[in-house]
């Protein structure tokens, strides 16, 4: 099974900056999330960035295990679909 893990969003609504390294418990959210996806029974992670989340990104590159899809950035659908 593969799992895809969108995390592109500009985070408007949010106002700390890029919305999957919001840390929660002192780790940002992708890092929780990817770690629990790497220990579960899911084959393949997949993360799609956008321009809008250029240190997402940088944080992904570290990561050999996750395939770092770039989007657009035009919103989940779009991003979701291209």
């Amino acid at each position: 099974m593969d799992a895809l893990v969108m995390c592109g969003g500009a985070g408007t609504r949010l106002d700390r900056g890029e919305k999957p390294l919001f840390e929660v418990g002192d780790e940002p959210m992708l890092t929780r999330v990817l770690d629990a996806l790497e220990a579960s029974r899911v084959d393949t992670i997949h993360a799609a960035t956008s321009p809008h989340t250029p240190a997402t990104g940088r944080l992904l590159e570290r990561r050999d295990s996750i395939g770092v899809i770039e989007t657009d950035g035009d919103g989940y659908v779009p991003d979701l679909t291209s």
